[in-house]
């Protein structure tokens, strides 16, 4: 008796002793499966992106040709060195400026895929989108050459200041008024290879002493996106 009791014991503490094995091992096996996908899905999450901070930049160019143009490159948040004769080849560089007016490498200005928009907004912290449509590339305007005569030459026109037809971001007081005039909206430069964009606003034209000009200053901020 005592030992069909025993043998009753044996078999079914066995019996026990495997189902708890079996469930202990099914409790292993899913934690290693939890654990291994919660890895994975780590492994292919990006890492946010940190914006970029806005940067500022300081230019002298005072001088009176209408052909003397500094040209900027975002990339390399620098002006940049270029062979002027072929500038409209060139496409190390996004933005140019002469005193008055501004070049994107596009339309009649560089065989670039650039282009400017102006987003009509002063605050430069507000516009955090770059917007699909509303680029435009630079046309032949008339432009001062030296002083009270007109040449057609190439320029962006999205920069125009008080709606005149000069197509300058400053312009000088006309007629009765006593103030400078400048384009303090935010605008969004696209660059050269036509897969970038800078967002820029003017800051200065005058020197700090407010005697000289041509002392351009713009903050911008890229990569924008």
């Amino acid at each position: 008796m005592n030992i069909i009791i025993f043998n009753h014991f044996m078999k079914t503490n066995k019996l026990n002793f495997a189902v708890f094995g079996l469930k202990q091992i099914m409790v292993l096996v899913a934690l290693c499966l939890l654990s291994s996908g919660f890895v994975a899905c780590s492994d292919d999450d990006e890492e946010p992106e940190i914006p970029a901070e806005a940067k500022s930049f300081y230019l002298i160019n005072n001088s009176t040709a209408a052909n003397d143009w500094v040209y900027f490159s975002f990339s390399k948040g620098d002006s940049v060195v270029i062979d002027k004769a072929n500038a409209a080849k060139d496409q190390t560089w996004d933005i140019a400026f002469q005193r008055f007016y501004i070049r994107t490498n596009s339309g009649t200005s560089g065989e670039g895929q650039g282009g400017a928009l102006d987003t009509k907004e002063t605050a430069f912290d507000k516009v955090t989108v770059v917007p699909t449509s509303g680029f435009i590339a630079d046309t032949k305007v008339d432009m001062m050459t030296i002083m009270g005569k007109f040449e057609e030459r190439s320029a962006n026109t999205a920069f125009q200041v008080l709606d005149r037809p000069v197509w300058a971001w400053f312009d000088a007081p006309a007629p009765g008024d006593m103030q400078w005039h400048y384009n303090k909206n935010v605008f969004i430069i696209k660059t050269a290879d036509g897969k970038h964009y800078a967002k820029i606003i003017m800051k200065q034209y005058k020197s700090d002493d407010g005697k000289e000009s041509g002392h351009i200053k713009f903050d911008y901020v890229y990569p924008f996106k």
